[in-house]
């Protein structure tokens, strides 16, 4: 009768990589250049709206439209991220025209249901107001996070380097000494 053959050794699994932490949250940043935007457009808006400073206050909402439009991009821009940027600046002109065209759709049915011009024009603010906060969310909470770079994984550790021997050399001197010990160190660093 034969002996059953030895199971096979199990080699242990090995532990998953734990999944890399999260990058640098530069989204202040993008927050505030968008703060700046707000107050130049608030700004721009009540003084363009007042009968005594039109020109200040058009120069100020095209400032704040250029600073809202441009600055957080050129925030990615100076993390080194010109994809991210490229694809802020498509966020930040698109999502307002989407929101303007969703508020006029909108505005359209409340319009077609007996409602006022103005409730229509109401939602189309509305809408466009959504959209650019929209992209100032999406950029901040998404756009503005900086790759964490991967860790380098070492195979194997260095070996250790410092090394050091004692010696001991026999010269060989004149023909009436013979040979003469000279003690030494040797080692590799």
């Amino acid at each position: 009768m034969q002996a059953p053959a030895p199971a096979p050794a199990l080699k242990p699994e090995p532990e998953p990589e734990p999944p890399p932490p999260p990058g640098l949250w530069y989204g202040g940043q993008t927050l505030g250049v968008d703060l700046g935007a707000v107050v130049l457009l608030i700004v721009g808006g009540a003084l363009a709206a007042s009968s005594s400073n039109t020109s200040a206050g058009d120069a100020l909402l095209a400032i704040g439209s250029a600073t809202y439009v441009l600055g957080p991009p050129i925030v990615h821009l100076t993390h080194g991220r010109p994809g991210v940027a490229a694809g802020d600046l498509g966020l930040r002109l698109g999502a307002p025209v989407a929101g303007v065209l969703a508020g006029g759709f909108f505005g359209l049915l409340l319009g077609a249901g007996g409602g006022s011009d103005d409730a229509a024009g109401i939602a189309v603010i509305v809408g466009g107001i959504a959209g650019t906060a929209f992209a100032v969310a999406i950029d901040a909470a998404v756009f503005a996070r900086e790759p964490k770079p991967a860790p380098v994984a070492m195979a194997h550790p260095p070996p250790f380097a410092l090394s050091i021997a004692p010696t001991l050399l026999m010269v060989r001197g004149d023909r009436e000494q013979g040979l003469t010990p000279v003690p030494g160190v040797v080692g590799t660093f």
